[in-house]
């Protein structure tokens, strides 16, 4: 079981390097992606996953206001609020994919960086 396993793991290895260089290809062969991805990873802590991620899933990216923005990623809070009650804000609805995403950019930047660390 093992020795399958192992062999299924170094099959999926390849694949996912094969799948990154065709990712990276089509960025570099785009004049217009390729400037975005190096615009985005001028920004500390952005690297080509998360520049990657942004380019593929936000193309409104830059055409739109940062509320409209955050509100379509879903990194948003969303009041829940009648009357007099204010209920607790939550975030929800989006892209779920880039909201994952720059959250393990997030934790990464917490982490490396000691002013985001002490907030």
């Amino acid at each position: 079981m093992a020795k399958l396993l192992g062999r299924q793991r170094t099959f999926l290895k390849k694949q996912i390097e094969q799948v990154e260089k065709m990712l990276h290809q089509h960025i570099d062969n785009d004049p217009d992606l390729r400037g975005k991805s190096e615009r985005l990873q001028q920004i500390k802590g952005v690297g080509p996953v998360l520049a990657s991620t942004l380019l593929a899933y936000v193309p409104e990216l830059g055409k739109i206001e940062s509320s409209q923005l955050s509100a379509l990623i879903g990194v948003a809070p969303h009041p829940r609020d009648s009357g007099k009650t204010r209920a607790p804000r939550h975030v929800r609805g989006g892209r779920s994919q880039v909201r994952h995403v720059l959250y393990i950019a997030a934790v990464c930047a917490a982490r490396c960086n000691p002013i985001l660390a002490a907030f």
